[in-house]
């Protein structure tokens, strides 16, 4: 695994000791990367990475551009991954917090984001849930299925890689402030 493109382009990130972390592929990072890019919201924005794992995710936003990432992972072990690869591409010195949480709690507590982007494990149902807390622009969701859609979202881009499925969602005009 490594960051696809910008100031840290080719850097490899640590190896997962953990079986029950399974990273986004390098190829589902550069199709959900490459739209973020073309929709020209990645560059400046406040990005939150929920269910970090390795944080490559939110790393590959950092390295292109976002201008803050909160990396959500409510396992503290795999939290400190996050931080091990933050220092390994050299962006521990950009604006972060590696916050050590449940991803739908963090998210009730937290103020307006830009983009969110979610990689839960594929066994997560709760969508619905995680979504009717969530204030953003914008919501990447990487899943095995398609995730429920609730009435205050619009799922406007949905792409199939193999078993991975991305589906893009915003808010209903005038439903999340």
């Amino acid at each position: 695994m490594r960051v696809i493109a910008g100031s840290s382009r080719g850097c490899k990130l640590l190896p997962v000791p953990f079986p029950h972390v399974r990273p986004t592929s390098d190829m589902v990072k550069e199709a959900v990367f490459d739209i973020l890019e073309s929709l020209g919201v990645l560059r400046g924005a406040w990005v939150a990475d929920l269910f970090a794992g390795t944080g490559s995710i939110g790393i590959e936003a950092l390295s292109r551009g976002a201008r803050r990432v909160s990396f959500v992972e409510k396992n503290p072990q795999v939290a400190r991954l996050v931080k091990a690869n933050l220092k390994a591409t050299k962006l521990d010195g950009r604006e972060h917090d590696i916050v050590v949480a449940d991803a739908i709690s963090w998210c009730r507590a937290t103020p307006k984001l830009e983009i969110v982007i979610c990689d839960p494990p594929y066994a997560f149902s709760a969508w619905e849930e995680l979504l009717g807390v969530v204030n953003a622009d914008l919501v990447v969701m990487e899943s095995s299925s398609p995730p429920d859609q609730p009435p205050s979202w619009e799922f406007f881009k949905t792409r199939r890689y193999g078993g991975t499925l991305i589906t893009m969602a915003r808010p209903v005009k005038g439903e999340v402030e």
